[in-house]
């Protein structure tokens, strides 16, 4: 069982390099097998390789926040910077109140 968890951490890490949002579909079916662990692995490599990718940034945020990880926070902050730097500032704007909501429930109203 474990051999058969690093090969597949090995092939999502491989697959996950040209993860863009119009192709969630391999996170979807790991979703609905039941595989967390694989897509937030595949969402999280997706940002590692393209730090700055408005896309990959956003759904690593929002499949964190979907499953209550508290990284969510983090991602979303990114997200916010990415965004902010794009001069995207509708997006920014809302990104930026999705995150003060996330602080004042973690009981962070100093960072909210």
């Amino acid at each position: 069982m474990k051999r058969f968890s690093v090969l597949t951490a090995v092939l999502l890490t491989c697959a996950s390099l040209g993860l863009n949002s119009q192709n969630l579909d391999p996170v979807r079916k790991m979703e609905a097998s039941g595989d967390m662990a694989g897509a937030r692995a595949a969402l999280a490599s997706a940002v590692a390789s393209n730090p700055a990718s408005i896309p990959a940034l956003t759904d690593y945020a929002e499949f964190l926040e979907q499953y209550g990880d508290p990284a969510c926070r983090d991602i979303y902050a990114r997200l916010l910077t990415a965004l902010r730097q794009s001069g995207d500032t509708a997006r920014a704007a809302a990104i930026g109140q999705r995150l003060a909501v996330l602080d004042i429930l973690a009981g962070d109203g100093k960072s909210a």
